[in-house]
């Protein structure tokens, strides 16, 4: 009996093995490739890293014409001159060792004075250099980071000034950050309320309404989404914040789990407080909620998780760039000339580190408020 237990024993840690590997190789595939360059990519080579100093020192960067060749590929940035050609207020080299298809960037062709022939997919163009351009050049930074400097220098994920609105945008982190904390307060305000009406006070219908109120969970999210479109755009609120959070201030799933945990509270403590002259609003503020932080940062944190992930919704009500979330800006890496997947990879480890920061610190009272929710007695 002992050697089945024990092979028994040696299944189960196996199946778990291989659920942890499937589990952590997508993450540790993202992780890796987000270090690759672009040939490194294409090529499928599983490790990323060439081991040469040039690839995790830094070295000069050029801030001339002068330092830039034929056949180098860059960044370029400009706005029309007077005679009609281009006049670029940025080039940003592009390393040899990351290259990318054209179209995203340009090749240069030929350079005359101030002038350069560049070349893309769609054709050649001239532009011009001035005493305004800014050159940003050769490994800046080490390569084996190249594809961070590119998702926070050349895409809005931070806060960056934008030359033809000629105002500060906020950033994709900006604004997934401020709209995810405040779903969360919208959450937590409705739901409290909510589970404290359903778990301590009796007024007719009470478990009728609640029980309505959950069955509400079982319709799909894709059933709402054009009753909701319906609702901002006739408020007006497509392009606003209100879009990406008001809709979605209560939750039929939030104000369960809080108000099971409300119900395991005992009656003793409520009439303990009644007796000393409190209301409902105190009780509530002063004993329900201490008693209750567990699961109070359960619901914080999965509405945190739920907002900071979405895509579809943000993508149907959200147009400026300058106010679309981080999910949505991960589209900025998929472009005619196919998909730059290291930059995406990079960019979405970055999308990803609030939300492990937030659950490494919240982990104990997290597990503890998911073990203990629901618990009667």
């Amino acid at each position: 009996m002992g050697s089945k237990l024990t092979m028994g024993k040696v299944l189960v840690y196996a199946v778990l093995i291989l659920g942890a590997v499937a589990a952590v190789y997508p993450f540790a595939w993202m992780v890796l490739t987000s270090f690759k360059s672009y040939g490194e990519t294409a090529g499928n080579k599983e490790w990323p890293f060439t081991f040469t100093p040039a690839y995790f020192l830094r070295s000069a960067s050029p801030t001339t014409l002068d330092d830039f060749k034929v056949g180098d590929f860059v960044y370029i940035r400009g706005k029309p001159g007077p005679d009609g050609v281009q006049v670029l207020t940025s080039m940003a080299y592009v390393p040899s060792d990351n290259p990318r298809p054209l179209g995203r960037e340009f090749r240069i062709l030929d350079i005359r004075g101030n002038e350069i022939d560049v070349e893309s997919e769609f054709g050649h163009t001239t532009v011009r250099v001035d005493e305004n351009t800014f050159f940003r050049g050769r490994q800046t930074i080490p390569t084996l980071l190249y594809n961070f400097k590119v998702v926070l220098d050349d895409v809005p994920f931070l806060p960056q000034y934008n030359e033809r609105e000629g105002r500060w945008w906020p950033g994709y982190f900006a604004n997934s950050l401020l709209t995810s904390f405040m779903t969360v307060g919208g959450v937590l305000f409705t739901s409290i309320l909510a589970a404290y009406a359903f778990s301590r006070l009796h007024f007719p219908g009470r478990d009728t309404f609640f029980l309505l109120f959950q069955a509400t969970m079982m319709i799909p999210g894709q059933v709402t989404l054009i009753p909701n479109f319906l609702m901002v755009n006739d408020l007006g609120w497509r392009d606003t914040y209100w879009a990406l959070t008001l809709p979605f201030f209560a939750s039929a799933f939030n104000t369960f789990l809080l108000r099971q945990f409300f119900a395991q509270i005992p009656d003793e403590l409520y009439d303990a407080a009644l007796i000393d002259g409190c209301g409902h609003f105190r009780f509530l503020w002063q004993i329900v909620l201490p008693l209750s932080r567990a699961a109070l940062v359960t619901t914080a944190l999965l509405t945190f998780l739920g907002s900071w992930n979405a895509l579809l919704w943000p993508m149907i009500v959200i147009n400026k760039t300058r106010l679309m979330p981080v999910q949505v800006g991960l589209k900025s890496f998929v472009v005619d000339e196919g998909v730059q997947t290291q930059q995406m990879m990079a960019a979405s480890l970055l999308a990803v580190l609030p939300t492990l920061i937030l659950y490494f610190f919240t982990q104990k009272t997290f597990t503890e408020g998911i073990s203990t929710t629901g618990l009667k007695g």
